[in-house]
């Protein structure tokens, strides 16, 4: 049961009442009769200090609960649980609620600060309290804890901030004394000169015990994916559109299918590793296949690229006037669908994906008319220049289709939707010269 005495108010069912919040955290963990033991025993360490007996009520939750915390530590019930700092002061009005505070604002969840002391006051210094609030950091949740035992061996790392170095080092556990201490006498500026000491400090322990931020370097790795990809994409842009132009000038260019083929193999590399090293979540995810998706629609359209630079640095083409007319219609075609899908990919507009789909109806359309050109060429002419033409005219279809594929990702990494809409009545959509 909970202790209540004649010369205290009745406390019980207040008590109780915080026993039950923390069987809702801590109940797999400690039967209720034990919850009820610490949040007893919180209370009678609190009461026993009479500068703060009439603030028990406020205490003895946060304290409790920072005991259960420390032991369900000490007993390895918690997992990969980040690096417990305890920041340490013998009034626990100030400095230590400070230092945790600044500390938690630059670790974040990557670790957990706490503050705590031998003799805590009943109440924060005010001018502590406004110097830390124009940094836009509260200290309203962090009133004056007592130091006990379990708190100070759940402790990975302990800092001293009075010049009382004399807390128990514990095996395993790193430890600093600061000897930094406001100016009371100057009032709310020697609070301020003093923070901007204490920020430094906390600033160096962040970056000394504080593990990376996964997400952090997760982000930045998946930037660096998506990098990869509108490289690939803008090395494809400009290898349709020098090669399309000027096929024979482009015979001394370097293979953008190489380029691209290489490309794709270490985002794929990369992404296998982002997934297995943390699970995505599904934004995330989404990002990822979409990478994966468009990078490899960018190796096929530069293998495509390639061939037509090979064919046409090889070989004669047919002159008939039909079938040239149709190819460079064709080339204007998949140049412009390129143009828009490549920029579609790299964030420069989805929107301009459904126009990609328009203008391959068109491309098909293009397709027919060539294969028929082809069918009615001259009879005197040679087999060899119309295969190549033929060559050519399927390897223009194919890189529309990979241009039709890459808009078709842009649009769903930022829609959701899988398929392309009916794109708007647009002029310039349906120009394919555009």
């Amino acid at each position: 049961m909970l202790t209540e005495t004649a010369e205290r108010p009745n406390h019980s069912p207040l008590l109780k009442g915080i026993a039950g919040r923390l069987e809702s955290q801590y109940g797999d963990h400690f039967t209720r009769d034990t919850l009820e033991h610490y949040v007893n025993d919180s209370y009678e360490r609190l009461a026993a200090e009479s500068r703060i007996v009439t603030h028990v009520p406020a205490f003895v939750e946060r304290f409790a609960r920072q005991r259960l915390r420390a032991l369900t530590k000490l007993a390895g019930r918690i997992e990969n649980h980040p690096p417990e700092v305890l920041f340490v002061c013998e009034r626990n009005d100030a400095s230590a609620q400070v230092a945790a505070a600044l500390f938690t604002a630059g670790a974040g969840d990557r670790a957990h600060a706490q503050a705590a002391g031998e003799m805590p006051e009943p109440h924060l210094l005010a001018d502590a309290v406004a110097a830390l609030h124009e940094r836009g950091i509260d200290l309203d949740d962090r009133p004056p804890v007592l130091l006990t035992e379990e708190i100070e061996q759940a402790a990975d790392v302990v800092v001293t901030l009075d010049a009382h170095d004399d807390v128990p080092i514990v095996d395993d556990t790193r430890f600093y004394a600061w000897r930094t201490a406001p100016n009371h006498a100057e009032g709310l500026a020697g609070y301020r000169a003093w923070l901007d000491d204490l920020a430094d400090r906390v600033r160096q322990l962040v970056a000394e015990v504080v593990p990376p931020n996964p997400r952090r370097r997760f982000d930045r790795e998946l930037d660096a994916l998506g990098a990869r990809v509108e490289t690939g994409a803008a090395a494809v842009l400009d290898a349709v559109t020098n090669v399309l132009a000027a096929p024979t000038g482009a015979a001394g260019r370097p293979g953008v299918d190489d380029v691209t083929r290489a490309a794709h193999r270490d985002v794929e590399a990369a992404s296998v590793e982002l997934i297995t090293r943390q699970q995505p979540v599904a934004d995330d995810l989404r990002r990822i296949i979409v990478l994966n998706r468009t990078s490899e629609h960018l190796a096929s359209l530069g293998d495509s690229v390639g061939r037509i630079r090979r064919l046409l640095t090889d070989d004669a083409i047919t002159d008939d006037p039909a079938v040239v007319a149709g190819l460079d219609r064709m080339a204007a075609t998949v140049t412009a669908m390129t143009r828009r899908a490549v920029e579609a990919a790299v964030g420069v507009g989805h929107d301009r994906a459904p126009a990609v789909a328009a203008l391959g109806r068109d491309l098909e359309e293009q397709y027919a008319t060539v294969f028929d050109a082809l069918v009615g060429a001259r009879a005197d002419d040679s087999s060899r220049p119309l295969l190549v033409a033929a060559r050519v005219a399927r390897e223009l279809q194919r890189i529309g289709e990979h241009a039709v594929g890459i808009a078709e990702q842009a649009w769903y990494r930022a829609t959701g939707e899988r398929d392309l809409p009916a794109p708007e009545a647009d002029g310039d959509a349906q120009a394919s010269g555009s």
